[in-house]
């Protein structure tokens, strides 16, 4: 049979196509790697000229102070103390040595200045626990930067760094670079280099260290101020123990003498004295921040400029008022209190104080602290319920629940803290300002306990809570600083901030390295944020925050009491600054008789008395906000259409707290409630009537839609109740039982019954239709 002609010739056609294409993507990567290596040539060249020829000539770069300034200009510390002793190598241990080399670097004999194979392994293991955990810088690599370079973090940078230890190498042995490395790398607490390291932490020469204390040393580079024995003795040891781990497996020391050092305890030095701060809980919080950001050894040897977001004159406004606060209340059995002030539009912090003595006790409340948040985490619960379509004025059961705990066969009898119960159905706006348990307990069943989970997180909280209803009372562990993060969303109409404690880094000669800038998440509706906002405003006004109420005006806020009066709180603001206030024991000792109001309150009254005027001096000089927050002021601006469909759909009266009716001027006790319109009663009280009125007229006439009292006269007629008859002094009275909800006369399924009496003609006549 014969072929085609034609099948051929394309087939070799394509084949010539693809091995020309071949041809130049060879040649065009033998091009880039060449320009690859040319260039990197190019760069040690260049980079080799900074290294001498003579290792007595490598200088160690001097140590700049890096300080760190308040909003208003204030030097709040300068750090770089330096603590230097240059030893010889062979005066240093060999198991110094080999630590070093063994957590660091452990390819270090092998590597010419950087090492590959180090960065594959580091990749592989960040990707593979989704986060940067392991950096790929060689001992070589970080003398090159300590002693060269800056701390900016860029590629040309990261280049240079690798082009400078690669020159090192050319030039130097190994054995003069681990010299040099040992001599210039910090170890924290002011100590540079080994020897230095020794004495402060162990109070001995480098050469009479033990295994164990070489370990400790060794594993210092990385974080210095986190693995200091100093700060955190078991994050030490668990550091310490990993070093070990590494030189046993890498052959450095036997397992007898692994499980030696590894058995044996630190014998620490005296601790070194930090210099005195100002703001130094705020400071400790700063340097963590930046720590984590460009590392801590850059800290002390970088010389940077940082510029925090704290006000000093407001600092030291709330260290005076936390201080005398504490002291004002010790009989109580108060020993500790901590206090966060956050600009609700940006997250700034303002001030912090997290403790009454820094030098004492180095332990920050504010923001390590996690006490329960007590009845200061109720809002996010409602909250949750008005995002799901529940109102203020809604009502919810105020008597004893029995709780069923799933899985666990037990059960859970939720009490209010005075163990009293009004047993009847009290408005969710009532509830949350005398802080009532069991209604908050039914909303967030109502509502669903992950629902309230999910707005905690949007709203700031990273703790962990557990899904039970005892979260619905402030069960979980709260800082005082995530919680004024909530509460900065209550202020602001709805948008989560996070907190925000810089405000610029620069270097010594003033070139920006990072600006920062705050970040807005819209996490409620305009009707949430009101209906939350009007709700805390209750709690001040009429509640249990009610000895705020002279201190700011149109202040708003929650108290908290936990149980046993083991911690109090007290969270408020007003729009331009948000305030946590915390009082209670470094141990769960409880305390006497203390509560958010009557210890709390005074706390936050007179700082926030100082704090607001200078707050608002602050706002004026500095004009406006970032972008975002101006965008985020102006979108939570609600349109005027409905803010007059919200004031048309309620209703503001005063009730007699005997009868439930609207008040009159005789009525022994009253309360002011907004109800929705269809559902607010149209009787005036009928027990407290004078003797010479009809029980059906008023004795001051209340203009529902305002909540304000006006005369007859001034009273709009269309807001006159027009069903009211003529009076009438013959008219006879009836007592009914009416559903508590509806006002119509109960049927046996209403859950909750009341006698109410009423003129005769004025009665219900219509059934209960809801239940």
């Amino acid at each position: 049979m014969r072929m085609s002609p034609h099948k051929n010739p394309p087939v070799r056609k394509h084949r010539r196509m693809a091995l020309k294409i071949l041809r130049w993507i060879t040649l065009l990567f033998l091009v880039a790697v060449g320009a690859a290596l040319g260039l990197m040539g190019g760069l040690v060249w260049s980079m080799s000229r900074m290294v001498p020829a003579n290792p007595n000539q490598l200088n160690f770069r001097p140590v700049e102070s890096t300080r760190i300034f308040s909003s208003d200009g204030v030097v709040l510390a300068t750090l770089g103390d330096e603590k230097r002793s240059v030893v010889k190598l062979d005066d240093i241990p060999q198991n110094l040595q080999q630590a070093t080399v063994a957590i660091e670097d452990k390819r270090f004999y092998d590597h010419i200045g950087f090492d590959p194979i180090g960065i594959v392994r580091s990749v592989v293991a960040n990707i593979r626990g989704g986060q940067y955990d392991q950096g790929a810088s060689t001992i070589t690599q970080q003398l090159a930067r300590n002693v060269y370079l800056s701390n900016k973090k860029t590629l040309a940078r990261k280049l240079q760094e690798v082009a400078l230890a690669m020159a090192l190498e050319r030039k130097f042995t190994k054995q003069q670079i681990l010299e040099f490395y040992l001599n210039e790398v910090y170890y924290g607490s002011g100590a540079y280099g080994v020897q230095s390291a020794a004495r402060i932490y162990f109070r001995k020469p480098v050469n009479d260290l033990t295994l164990s204390e070489a370990a400790t040393i060794a594993g210092l580079t990385q974080r210095p101020t986190s693995y200091s024995p100093f700060n955190n003795l078991d994050a030490a040891i668990g550091r310490r123990n990993v070093v070990l781990r590494n030189m046993l497996e890498q052959g450095k020391i036997s397992q007898s003498e692994f499980d030696e050092a590894r058995a044996s305890k630190l014998r620490l030095g005296p601790k070194p004295r930090n210099e005195r701060w100002k703001a130094p809980f705020f400071v400790q919080y700063v340097l963590k921040q930046v720590g984590a950001e460009y590392g801590e050894s850059n800290i002390y040897h970088g010389g940077l400029q940082i510029y925090t977001t704290l006000d000093y004159r407001m600092q030291e406004t709330a260290d005076q008022a936390v201080r005398e606060g504490v002291a004002r209340n010790r009989w109580r059995r108060v020993g500790e209190g901590a206090l966060v002030a956050m600009d609700p539009q940006t997250g700034f912090v303002r001030a912090m104080v997290g403790g009454t003595d820094f030098y004492q006790r180095q332990f920050n409340v504010a923001t390590q602290g996690t006490p329960q948040p007590g009845s200061t985490f109720k809002p996010i619960v409602y909250v949750a319920a008005l995002q799901n379509n529940m109102s203020p004025y809604d009502r919810m059961e105020d008597s004893p629940i029995l709780i069923n705990i799933p899985g666990k066969g037990a059960k859970w009898w939720p009490e209010n803290y005075t163990h009293r119960y009004t047993r009847s159905r009290m408005q969710l706006k009532r509830a949350l300002a005398n802080s009532v348990n069991t209604v908050a307990v039914r909303v967030a069943k109502a509502v669903g306990i992950d629902e309230v989970i999910k707005y905690a997180h949007a709203l700031g909280i990273t703790s962990q809570l557990d899904p039970t209803l005892s979260l619905a009372l402030g069960s979980a562990a709260i800082s005082p600083l995530q919680m004024s993060q909530v509460y900065c969303a209550f202020a602001n109409g709805g948008y989560a901030v996070k907190p925000v404690c810089l405000s610029k880094i620069a270097t010594s000669d003033g070139s920006t390295l990072k600006e920062y800038t705050p970040t807005l998440t819209k996490v409620m509706s305009d009707e949430t944020a009101t209906n939350i906002d009007m709700m805390l405003r209750a709690v001040v006004q009429e509640g249990t925050g009610a000895p705020v109420r002279g201190y700011v005006a149109e202040a708003r806020g929650k108290t908290g009491t936990t149980s046993e009066d083991r911690s109090a709180w007290f969270i408020g603001y007003t729009k331009e600054i948000v305030t946590a206030v915390w009082v209670g024991n470094p141990t769960p000792i409880p305390m006497n008789q203390v509560w958010g109001g009557n210890v709390c309150g005074p706390i936050w009254g007179s700082f926030m008395r100082q704090a607001v005027p200078r707050q608002r001096e602050y706002l004026a000089k500095k004009g406006s906000h970032s972008k975002q927050v101006v965008a985020a002021a102006s979108e939570q601006q609600e349109p005027p259409r409905r803010r007059a469909q919200r004031a048309e759909s309620t209703v503001t009266l005063r009730i007699c707290d005997t009868t439930g009716l609207i008040a009159r001027r005789r009525c022994p006790s009253w309360h002011t409630e907004t109800f929705k319109r269809n559902e607010a009663p149209s009787v005036y009280c009928d027990v407290h009537v004078p003797h010479n009125d009809t029980p059906n007229e008023p004795s001051q006439d209340q203009d529902t839609t305002s909540g304000a009292y006006a005369s007859p006269e001034t009273q709009p007629v269309s807001e006159i109740r027009t069903e009211q008859p003529a009076r009438t002094r013959s008219a006879a009275y009836v007592n009914v039982l009416v559903c508590a909800d509806t006002g119509m006369i109960a049927n046996t399924n209403c859950p909750h019954v009341v006698r109410r009496r009423y003129r005769e003609d004025l009665q219900p006549t219509q059934l209960c239709n809801r239940h």
